[in-house]
């Protein structure tokens, strides 16, 4: 949809190809998005994520990196730690499902953006 800055970042690791889109609204206004594709040997399968506790203005997506069985979603903006101080999400695969495990700075305080860059 406009305005979902879907391809904020993109990353790609052998069968698998994480992209980032930062703008997406289904947890609130700019909470974000991340799709995951994989190759099955004919077609790319997707997969919608979002941040389990994901709310409006996260940027859950702003950044996206992807190394075999991990990937890893950054939200600069999420206010955990106070105002802008960013988290990222680290996903792994355990061969039937991928589990989330959500990362904050010991120290974060607002305006750290943790997770502008993954």
């Amino acid at each position: 949809m406009a305005g979902d800055i879907y391809g904020s970042d993109v990353s790609i690791s052998g069968d698998h190809i994480i992209v980032g889109a930062q703008g997406v609204e289904d947890n609130g206004s700019g909470a974000g998005a991340a799709y995951l594709f994989e190759w099955d040997g004919s077609a790319w399968l997707e997969t919608k994520f979002l941040a389990s506790d994901g709310q409006a203005r996260d940027t859950y997506g702003f950044s996206v990196h992807i190394n075999g069985d991990y990937f890893i979603v950054g939200a600069d903006s999420d206010d955990d730690n106070g105002s802008l101080s960013g988290s990222a999400y680290v996903y792994e695969w355990d061969g039937s499902i991928w589990s989330e495990e959500k990362l904050l700075a010991a120290d974060g305080v607002a305006f750290d953006e943790y997770g502008y860059s993954v």
